[in-house]
């Protein structure tokens, strides 16, 4: 990975909740569930202590030109007979989860009681993880990955917290997204939601981006939920569209788009450096 250009942004206290780093692949022949639990108990330390089964997430591709097509969405879960599962493996900080199916590698780090530990961070354990599952399949005698998709997304959660009070005020927020409202005598905006879609130019991949309504489970509060995903396709005969420079290129555009998009009252909020 190449080092963290200096003009980057970065904040000292983000909103980000959730980040996940992954490589969707093609399937492999004869990996089943079976192998999923012999990776986790022979192939990971005593830290990751749980698992629970998901369905597995619909395949996602990046296509431009004539095979360019308009009904994106963003990660979707469907059932398919002939990958019925996702499994989660599970740290016992339930900080960090590998999601593993096959045709998808997925390391999530999730905020709990410790602060953002950054991409600089979570990239190389991404790394690190993905390298021993390929080592895996290696000592099982199966084929490894061929990766077809890169792929990179931040949860943000921003509380009210003197920022807005109502979806009327989210424009204040991130006025690259919303504009204010028309108001109305007899009716008043209560909620709302949206999609934006964005080119990595020149046709490196795509930036979706998706804000929702939402609250707390455990507390109620209101929250303006933004995810941002991005997203490209690997080619492995191209120079500069691996994996490794496909994420880097997926960060870059993913923080920089979300500083473009927010306020300068957001930015001192959640100190901007």
């Amino acid at each position: 990975m190449q080092n963290r250009p200096n003009e980057l942004p970065d904040f000292e206290n983000p909103p980000v909740i959730e980040t996940v780093l992954g490589v969707q692949f093609a399937p492999i022949p004869g990996l089943t569930v079976a192998h999923f639990g012999w990776y986790w108990k022979s192939f990971l330390d005593q830290s990751w202590t749980n698992v629970v089964e998901a369905p597995p997430i619909l395949e996602q591709f990046e296509r431009f030109g004539q095979k360019q097509t308009w009904n994106f969405t963003l990660p979707q879960i469907k059932l398919v007979a002939e990958n019925p599962i996702r499994l989660q493996i599970i740290s016992d900080t339930d900080e960090r989860v590998i999601q593993l199916q096959n045709t998808r590698y997925l390391y999530n780090w999730r905020r709990k009681d410790s602060g953002y530990p950054r991409f600089k961070t979570i990239y190389p354990e991404f790394m690190a993880k993905l390298q021993g599952f390929r080592g895996f399949l290696r000592a099982a005698g199966l084929e490894d990955i061929l990766p077809n998709q890169w792929e990179i997304t931040y949860i943000n959660h921003i509380p009210k917290h003197g920022l807005w009070e109502s979806p009327n005020d989210w424009h204040k927020v991130f006025p690259g997204l919303y504009l204010p409202p028309n108001q109305h005598e007899l009716v008043r905006l209560e909620s709302m939601s949206g999609e934006w879609h964005y080119e990595i130019v020149p046709q490196r991949g795509r930036l979706h981006v998706s804000g929702q309504h939402g609250k707390k489970p455990e507390s109620g509060e209101e929250l303006c939920i933004l995810q941002l995903t991005s997203r490209g396709p690997i080619e492995q005969d191209e120079p500069g569209c691996g994996l490794d420079s496909g994420l880097e290129l997926g960060h870059r555009a993913l923080v920089q788009a979300f500083v473009d998009l927010s306020s300068d009252a957001a930015h001192r909020h959640w100190s901007i450096k």
